[in-house]
Order: structure tokens, then C-alpha cells, then sequence
């Protein structure tokens, strides 16, 4: 058998491994129906409901990163191997080659980066199909977003949630849309209203939260319990429904997506999708500046709007930020910008991150933040980092409702980055380990803000060097 043949049996035959006996050896995951659900290795990940397994189609993913794959890259990725080496190792390791074969067809022999690329993207190419969300275009969740929505109120006791618990006023509560879950009895008035204007209800098999039962041939949708949130792009367009639950499951975030990506991996359904990762755009009455605020959930961007005067991106979870780069490029030309900004054409002149108080103490979220404002810079905008002491508050929302906003402090983005780097740098060669994983996250906390007091914060109008030189060179 030549090396070729021998490479695409073997990697079958390891494909062909229960990808929860595979995955559940570096994590501890749960069967759920037909799946296995776990806590996703690849991003700062604490609450169940994201990251699937799927023996049926032999592959994992996570709703929350995107992340997804067969076993083989489960456990390149885990154990930091080529798609190539990670075959061969499970291989052997689950008897479907000898020691000698793994001489013979690996380690006596040199594989390009190309020819491994190679073999991997025919994989990629194969498990993208299992994992293919189908999702409705913009416009028309829009359209059936907002006909769930025409058939749903916001019961007493959720009003006053928001209204006790969140600082909102009636008029908060309505430019928001919040609305109290519903139970499936509404779906016979919503099919008539799909039906008027689509004249079927095939359109739900690409919306997030519908699918339809093979058994009775039937439409549904997820059910859920709590506070209804709609998620809204730059243009005002309901993207996306967001879940606040009124009881938090242990292991379960309390915020979740109105999603049926279940159903993609289930044989009783058709159709279902994932709700994706929209970005929440939240415009206050009057915009009064051109700074644009990113921070995590609905409450804390509604709140940072109506302080500031400024358009707030929301992103659901630091790993979905990847579409806060299409509506920073939106903005500028919403209908919603032209209307509420009143003093000439709108660009964005710079970002602010506001996240929770902890956001640059656990290295592995600042890492995802670090990300995304490496990539928002990459665009041509300036980001600025606001830091407090916990004390103040634990999200910005806090901080705004405690009063205390006057001491928030601002730094240039790359100051933080720096300082971050040199300490988590520092940590590695004193603990003797190479991955920030392994390192006690107290102390890299504990020291670090022992090291925010050594850096001078900007004063309120003041840019960082790198900005001001910018602005400088580009002058008229």
C-alpha cells in the first residue's frame, strides 16, 4: 500500500471513532439526547449550552467561538499538532495502526506544510457541510422576528424587573422591545401571519429558534422562560433574539440565543439554525459625539448610550465579535445615525472597550479582547481600554447606576497590551511552564493590579501618542 492510500484509510478509520470517546478524554462532557454538550476548550468558557458533540456526524462545534471540526482536529488543537501528527497519534494510540506502520508511514518521513494544508482542507471541506447553518438573510429574520415579536407582551412582573433591577424608565422598555417569552400556543396566529406574507412556513426552516418536526410534519420553536431581547443591526433590523432565563441552571448562562441548532443535529427535525453572533447596535435618543462604545449584553450598552450620547456596539460573549467590524462600517450610513446625529456627516473618530471590571485580570478573556481590538485597529480606528476597581461596580452598567462613571479610567490600548505581555512573560519564566493555561490565575490577577497603579490613565480629552501623531500626519 503506498503512503497515499495508507494516510486516507487510516484517517477514516480514526473519523469513524466516536468523537465523545476522542474529545472526552481532554474534557468532561455530558450526553444530552443524542449529543454530548461540555464547557468549550477554546475560549474562556464557563456555562453549558454552546459547545456540542455529535457522534452521529462525528464532529464537534461550538455556537458561542464558531469553533468546529472532526476528532482529529479536536485533538490537534488540544494537544497543539498538525492535522497529520494529530492522526497518526490517535491512531495508535487506539489501535488502528501498529507502532511499527507509525515508523513507517510517519516518523521515517518528511511531510510538507503544503501536503499536510492539503489533506486537512479536504476534511474541512467534508465536516463544513455537516455543520452548514442556513441562516435566513438579514432582512427577512427581520420580517419574521418582528411578527413573533407583534404577538407578545411584557408581563407585570418582567417590567418590573427591568424597571427595579435595571434603572429602566417606560420608555426605555419600549424603544428596547423587551417582551416576555411566549409558549408555543402562539404559533397557530404566527403561521397565519407567515402564511399572508410568504404563503408558506418553509421560510422558518433558516430562522434561528424554529424547526420542524419530521414525525408530525409540524412547526415549532424552542421554548424558553424570561425576558425576550432583540438584537439589532446598525440599520434597526431584528437579526437575532437573545433569552434572559428567570432561573439560572447550575452549569447554564442565564443569557442564551433563541436558536434551534439542535435540531441541525438531530434526525426527528428539519431545518433549525444557529442564531449566529449578532451584534447588538444600540443608539442613544441624540448621538452627540463620534465615539463608539464596545461592551457585552443589551443592559450595559443601553445604559452606556443613554450617558454618553454615543452608538454602543454589544457583542453577546467576548469570542462573538467577529461582525462588530461590519456594523462599525455601517454606522456611518444608518438611517438611524442620519437621524439622531445633527451635526454633519458621521465617521467613527475612535473605540472605547468597556467590559466588566476583571476584563484584563483573567488572561484568557483579555486575550479574546486583545483580539478584537487588534482587529478593530487593523481597520484604521484608535481603541482606548476603560478600567475600574471593583469596588465601583462590576459592569459598566454598575458603574453608571452606582454613580460612578467620573472615576472610571481610560489608557491607551496598547499601553495595557504591553504591560500585559511583559507580565504574563515574566510569570512564564518565573513558573518554569510555556503556556499562560498553567499559570495560578490569582497571581497574574493580584499582580496586575498591582501594576495598572504604576500606569498614568489619559485625561479626558487627551489622545494617546500614537493617535495624536496620527492625526497630526494626516492633517487637512
Amino acid at each position: 500500500m503506498d503512503k497515499r492510500q495508507f494516510i486516507e484509510q487510516m484517517i477514516e478509520q480514526v473519523r469513524s471513532l466516536p468523537i465523545s470517546q476522542v474529545a472526552g478524554e481532554y474534557i468532561e462532557l455530558i450526553p444530552h439526547g443524542r449529543h454530548h454538550k461540555g464547557l468549550c476548550p477554546f475560549h474562556p468558557d464557563t456555562k453549558m449550552g454552546s459547545f456540542f458533540v455529535t457522534n452521529d456526524k462525528g464532529v464537534y462545534k461550538c455556537f458561542s467561538c464558531g469553533e468546529g471540526g472532526d476528532a482529529i482536529r479536536f485533538a490537534a488543537q488540544m494537544e497543539n499538532q498538525n492535522y497529520l501528527e494529530a492522526a497518526f497519534r490517535l491512531a495508535l494510540r487506539f489501535g488502528i495502526i501498529s507502532y511499527s506502520e507509525y515508523e513507517e508511514y510517519f516518523e521515517r518521513r518528511r511531510f510538507s506544510r503544503e501536503e499536510v494544508k492539503r489533506i486537512e482542507r479536504k476534511y474541512q471541506e467534508l465536516d463544513k457541510k455537516k455543520m452548514r447553518n442556513h441562516i435566513a438573510d438579514e432582512k427577512t429574520r427581520h420580517e419574521v422576528f418582528s411578527m413573533f415579536l407583534s404577538l407578545c407582551e411584557l408581563s407585570p412582573e418582567h417590567r418590573e424587573h427591568l424597571i427595579k433591577e435595571r434603572g429602566f424608565r417606560e420608555e426605555d422598555i419600549r424603544e428596547g422591545g423587551y417582551f416576555t417569552f411566549p409558549t408555543r400556543r402562539k404559533m397557530a396566529a404566527l403561521t397565519e401571519l407567515l402564511k399572508q406574507r410568504f404563503g408558506d412556513l418553509s421560510v422558518l426552516e433558516r430562522i434561528p429558534g424554529f424547526y420542524k418536526e419530521k414525525a408530525t410534519g409540524c412547526y415549532s420553536f424552542s421554548r424558553h422562560k424570561g425576558i425576550g431581547i432583540p438584537i439589532r443591526n446598525a440599520k434597526g433590523e431584528i437579526v437575532g433574539l437573545q433569552v434572559r432565563h428567570d432561573e439560572k441552571r447550575e452549569g447554564m448562562s442565564r443569557y442564551v440565543w433563541f436558536s434551534s441548532s439542535f435540531a441541525m443535529f438531530s434526525d426527528k427535525y428539519e431545518g433549525g439554525t444557529s442564531s449566529g453572533a449578532p451584534v447588538d447596535v444600540v443608539f442613544p435618543q441624540e448621538i452627540t459625539n463620534t465615539t463608539v462604545f464596545v461592551t457585552e449584553g443589551r443592559f450595559k450598552a443601553h445604559h452606556l448610550a443613554k450617558q454618553t450620547g454615543s452608538i454602543v456596539l454589544s457583542v453577546q460573549g467576548i469570542c462573538s465579535w467577529k461582525n462588530i467590524l461590519i456594523e462599525l462600517e455601517r454606522i456611518s450610513i444608518s438611517p438611524i445615525t442620519k437621524e439622531r446625529y445633527k451635526k454633519g456627516n458621521y465617521r467613527p473618530f475612535c473605540v472605547f472597550a468597556a467590559f466588566d471590571a476583571d476584563m484584563c485580570t483573567k488572561y484568557e478573556v483579555f486575550a479574546q479582547l486583545k483580539n478584537m481590538t487588534d482587529a478593530i485597529e487593523q481597520r484604521g480606528w484608535f481603541v482606548y481600554y476603560l478600567l475600574w476597581d471593583e469596588s465601583l461596580g462590576k459592569g459598566i452598567d454598575d458603574v453608571i447606576l452606582n454613580g460612578n462613571m467620573g472615576h472610571v479610567k481610560r489608557f491607551d490600548k496598547q499601553q495595557i497590551d504591553l504591560a500585559i505581555e511583559n507580565l504574563m512573560q515574566s510569570l512564564l519564566r518565573e513558573h518554569g511552564v510555556c503556556h499562560a493555561k498553567d499559570l495560578p490565575k490569582e497571581e497574574f490577577a493580584s499582580k496586575f493590579k498591582k501594576e495598572i497603579l504604576t500606569l498614568r490613565p489619559l485625561k479626558k480629552k487627551e489622545l494617546s501618542e500614537r493617535h495624536y501623531e496620527y492625526l497630526k500626519q494626516h492633517a487637512g
